[in-house]
């Protein structure tokens, strides 16, 4: 299961792509084009960085996208 589900944390490159992001429906379908990144807050501890592996599991097992395109899929 965890190398087929992921837990995706994404950022969005402009307004546009955030409006598309904030426009899909529950359970919809999409491709998502962009970076996997790590983000640094200044004053932070740490970064948060993405995992860039598929067979992780718990805390840090997350990936960060830096969102570029959006497209809803019809299933």
């Amino acid at each position: 299961m965890a190398r087929q589900s992921a837990n995706v944390h994404c950022l969005p490159a402009d307004s546009t792509v955030r409006s598309a992001l904030l426009d899909l429906q529950m359970n919809a379908f999409v491709e998502l084009k962009g970076f996997l990144v790590e983000v640094q807050k200044t004053g932070a501890p740490q970064a948060w960085r993405s995992s860039l592996v598929r067979d992780d599991q718990g805390a840090g097992a997350c990936e960060i996208l830096w969102v570029t395109d959006v497209r809803e899929l019809t299933p």
